[in-house]
């Protein structure tokens, strides 16, 4: 029929850190040499399977987020955990 057909497997990984000072931006008072840092880091990770037939392409993912917070006080810690679907029509 000249459609292309197949399947095909994939995985991703993607991570981002934001550290900010707490002393730069005015919100403590002056501590000498000593700063106050905080962090944020969130991380993703995506595994799944595609498939092409008659003109369409249907893929399924599954998805891992960590996301990580800390600061001088302490921190946490959470994953999440979801699905995601998408499907092309070729015209």
């Amino acid at each position: 029929n000249g459609q292309p057909q197949g399947w095909y497997l994939f995985a991703g990984a993607d991570g981002e850190a934001l550290i900010w000072d707490a002393d730069r931006n005015g919100f403590s008072p002056q501590l000498g040499d000593m700063s106050l840092t905080d962090q944020v880091t969130v991380g993703d990770m995506q595994a799944g399977v595609s498939i092409q037939r008659g003109g369409g392409q249907l893929s399924l993912s599954y998805i891992r987020r960590e996301v990580k917070y800390r600061d001088r006080n302490g921190g946490f810690s959470e994953n999440e955990d979801f699905a995601g679907v998408s499907f092309t029509m070729r015209r």
